[in-house]
């Protein structure tokens, strides 16, 4: 039986690359364009990779995710789309996603990023931040965001709060100005955000 992968993207069909690259390599395409339909797919089959665009024609599919991802720890799940930046990985992370992926994308990169390759080096892929950079300037972003708060920080980033501040005060001298996050900032591969997380 082939291996079946969903690909929930409204500007994503039959033509489109991706989905002769998946078929050369031996996979079965479900394609959805809403929620609704991706949730009714995910339902009737046994997928063993997914990717979502974030914004279906009637939401985005982060609950969706949420319970693929308690469903079963052995599908991959893959974020593709325009509105990457370091909330959305996160946000992804939280949520289950294996990898977060901005477009545009070279689909042979997309592929091997949905079947967990490592590309982190890949000269010809995106730019990827290292995990000390996308720790760091999390862990500045909410310590910012909480107005200096030690403690406040401590709890919605669930660290103790004597580890925050040691880790403030080692990053100190290196850890990158807090930064906005805007629809425009540059692509973030959640992967290492994932790896990052793991950290805190």
């Amino acid at each position: 039986m082939k291996p079946k992968v969903l690909i929930a993207d409204p500007t994503v069909d039959d033509r489109s690359p991706v989905i002769q690259h998946l078929a050369d390599l031996g996979y079965a395409v479900l394609l959805a364009s809403t929620v609704r339909t991706a949730t009714c797919l995910v339902d009737r089959n046994d997928l063993s990779f997914a990717i979502f665009e974030l914004r279906l024609e009637d939401g985005d599919p982060f609950d969706l995710i949420k319970e693929m991802r308690r469903s079963s720890s052995s599908v991959r799940i893959l974020i593709h789309s325009t509105f990457c930046n370091v909330a959305v990985a996160v946000r992804a992370i939280k949520a289950g996603a294996n990898d977060v992926l901005p477009k545009p994308t070279d689909p042979e990169f997309l592929l091997s990023l949905l079947t967990g390759e490592d590309i982190r080096f890949c000269a010809d892929g995106p730019r990827i931040p290292s995990p000390e950079t996308i720790r760091r300037r999390h862990i500045e972003n909410v310590h910012a965001a909480c107005n200096g708060n030690t403690m406040r920080a401590a709890n919605k980033l669930n660290m103790n709060r004597r580890t925050l501040q040691r880790l403030l005060v080692r990053t100190s001298t290196r850890v990158m100005p807090r930064q906005e996050i805007t629809p425009g900032d540059a692509p973030v591969h959640a992967g290492i955000v994932s790896t990052a997380f793991n950290h805190l």
